[in-house]
């Protein structure tokens, strides 16, 4: 009795001391690579961003770059296409189709190949954007990419209205009696301020817009555009002076000569007369002629 009791004993102790043999995680190696970082953080980002992503590993670097030199394992695809994106890029390589639901970038990969910068080929325009990695990434022990990928969103806001001058030109000059300035923003309340930065005259915007003017502008000052009470940058004018004047009649350089008055109706028996007359005719009468020479114009303002 007692040495069956001592059997089952040490059969017990026996089973304690096995340890399981370890699932074997995907591929080769104890750990999967992961997706440490990404740059820009996820949200609001300019127009002109670059992403870079960074992995916990050396990654493949024929799977983050295609034979074109672009990625189709790390892309960015707009809104509307992010789910199309998304189930292309989990094979390769990608139709032609499919490549026209991504963002076109140039990619490149770090020398340690643990990251991967996109530079998109333009400015995005506004909207909702998605940075997409792969799940079919591997490391280069071959380990594939831990979870079934990653979707990062980010948000490009709209450009801020901006006011501008129609007429006159920006940085141009214009008569100091102009009684309209023409300007254009597509919302907002648009004003055009004077010398000292008050307001002279406002209207709400919505496109172009007609500033009239109550009063003529003062010469030589500049006068510019505001926007819901901030200065629009580069949007200013010059008023011109107003034109000299001059009165009184112009004076002739050439020496002063006393014209004879034209001979008087023919008489009988005036001939000597006339014949005398015409002798000490100065040159200026002959070519006037009998009608006398206009005098020279004044000068008026307007």
């Amino acid at each position: 009795m007692k040495r069956t009791a001592a059997a089952i004993a040490c059969s017990i102790l026996a089973g304690c001391g096995k340890v399981a043999s370890p699932a074997l995680p995907p591929d080769a190696g104890p750990s999967q690579p992961t997706v440490e970082d990404v740059d820009p953080a996820p949200g609001a980002i300019a127009a002109s961003a670059r992403f870079t992503v960074r992995f916990s590993a050396a990654m493949d670097e024929g799977q983050l770059l295609a034979p074109s030199g672009r990625s189709e394992s790390v892309v960015l695809a707009a809104e509307a296409d992010v789910e199309r994106a998304a189930a292309a890029i989990e094979h390769a390589p990608l139709s032609a189709h499919e490549r026209t639901l991504l963002v076109p970038a140039e990619a490149g990969v770090a020398s340690d190949r643990r990251s991967i910068l996109l530079a998109p080929d333009s400015p995005l325009l506004p909207g909702e954007y998605y940075l997409l990695v792969s799940p079919r990434l591997k490391d280069e022990q071959g380990r594939r990419l831990a979870g079934n990928g990653a979707r990062f969103a980010f948000h490009v806001a709209p450009p801020p209205p901006a006011a501008r001058l129609l007429t006159p030109a920006a940085g141009g000059e214009v008569p100091w009696n102009v009684a309209v300035v023409r300007a254009f923003a597509e919302r907002g309340r648009i004003a055009l301020l004077g010398p000292h930065g008050e307001e002279l005259v406002s209207a709400e915007a919505h496109g172009p817009v007609a500033l009239p003017l109550v009063a003529p502008l003062s010469a030589g000052a500049e006068y510019s555009l505001a926007l819901d009470s901030a200065a629009a940058p580069g949007q200013a004018f010059t008023a011109a002076p107003p034109p000299s004047c001059s009165t009184g009649r112009r004076r002739s350089s050439s020496p002063s000569r006393t014209l004879a008055a034209p001979p008087s109706p023919r008489r009988p028996g005036s001939s000597a007369l006339r014949r005398r007359v015409g002798r000490r005719a100065s040159p200026a009468v002959a070519r006037c002629g009998s009608r006398g020479c206009a005098p020279p114009p004044t000068t008026r303002c307007s």
